[in-house]
């Protein structure tokens, strides 16, 4: 009867132990867990709020978090030629408050640049649209969140 009652209370100590275990992996990591997803729902929504060229179609929108940064991926279908979509954007995100900050090619891209560097106080954001010379083109948007707060 004796050891019944010690092996009783080992097995209650046991599942005591598991869900304090539980409750603090929930208390440490469910709210940074809740912070990461909250900051890839308000980059995709500040990348959806970007107005697009006429006749753009969205062909995929993601986010991550890179090195705790949090990060929206844009890719985009249109008829126009890079060079009035990187124009169109220039006014476009001037508006929002970003400026050019650096122009730059790929190799592939010679010898015109492919891709403009943009920057705001909250945020940068790359575009790089390369000249295929056939329509539709693709372009892609990666805007990146640099003021967040731990």
């Amino acid at each position: 009867m004796e050891s019944q009652r010690k092996y009783s209370r080992s097995g209650m100590l046991s599942i005591a132990i598991v869900v304090v275990i539980i409750c603090l992996w929930w208390a440490i990591v469910g709210p940074k867990q809740y912070r990461l997803r909250k900051d890839e729902s308000k980059i995709k929504t500040k990348l959806q709020e970007i107005q697009l060229p006429t006749g753009t179609k969205v062909v995929n929108m993601s986010t991550s978090h890179r090195v705790g940064w949090p990060e929206a991926t844009g890719d985009y279908s249109t008829d126009w030629d890079c060079g009035r979509v990187k124009t169109y954007y220039k006014a476009e995100l001037a508006r929002s408050g970003f400026t050019v900050q650096n122009e730059y090619k790929s190799l592939e891209s010679q010898p015109t640049p492919d891709s403009i560097l943009f920057s705001s106080p909250e945020y940068d954001l790359g575009l790089t649209c390369p000249e295929t010379g056939k329509a539709p083109r693709l372009y892609m948007i990666i805007l990146t969140r640099t003021n967040v707060r731990d």
